[in-house]
């Protein structure tokens, strides 16, 4: 399971939650964390998701997806991002 903070409208309350990959990405998830990022998440008001890894005071990846059945992929996506600068 990926730990990821979703943001809640309309006043971005936030929501714990944890989301269910592969093996392989959840792996790749600890190592960003460990790495003192965050995964983050909103719905936006054109009801696309946005799946961001955050440093805790921006964005350094984000990934911007239909609501369904897109989402999971932006999350493995901004994940993929992530070890392609390495």
């Amino acid at each position: 399971m990926v730990a990821v903070t979703q943001f809640l409208k309309p006043d971005g309350i936030r929501r714990n939650l944890q989301i269910k990959l592969s093996r392989d990405y959840e792996k790749k998830a600890a190592q960003i964390i460990n790495d003192g990022y965050c995964f983050e998440c909103e719905v936006l008001s054109t009801l696309e998701v946005s799946f961001s890894i955050s440093n805790g005071e921006e964005d350094v990846y984000i990934e911007i997806a239909e609501k369904r059945p897109g989402a999971l992929e932006a999350l493995e996506k901004v994940i993929d991002d992530y070890f392609a600068d390495e």
